[in-house]
């Protein structure tokens, strides 16, 4: 059962860590840039999307959901969607240049 208010939504921000970094994803930007690309006529949809840069159509959707992904993926979709990560990556400055929570 869904929780109401949640039906269709995507997160605005992901926060993604690389090593003891953070960053925090503007996904509203990635959003918009396949948009470009499907008006401009370059991707038809999401599985034009995943079968360009070689990966499955639920791993291109679990990225745009917010969901983790590797680095890897993040670079092929950002690349394609001609983002680079400096486009749609804010790092997390935490207090005293501490790490992130959980980390060892």
């Amino acid at each position: 059962m869904e929780e109401e208010g949640h039906v269709g939504r995507r997160p605005r921000y992901v926060v993604v860590r690389f090593g003891n970094v953070e960053y925090e994803l503007d996904m509203v930007v990635c959003e918009h840039a396949l948009f470009r690309q499907q008006m401009a006529g370059r991707l038809e949809n999401m599985q034009a999307l995943a079968d360009e840069v070689n990966i499955s159509r639920s791993t291109a959707s679990r990225f745009f959901g917010g969901r983790p992904t590797s680095i890897r993926i993040i670079r092929l979709i950002l690349a394609r969607l001609q983002l680079s990560f400096d486009d749609v990556a804010k790092r997390i400055d935490h207090p005293n240049g501490s790490a992130p929570p959980d980390t060892p």
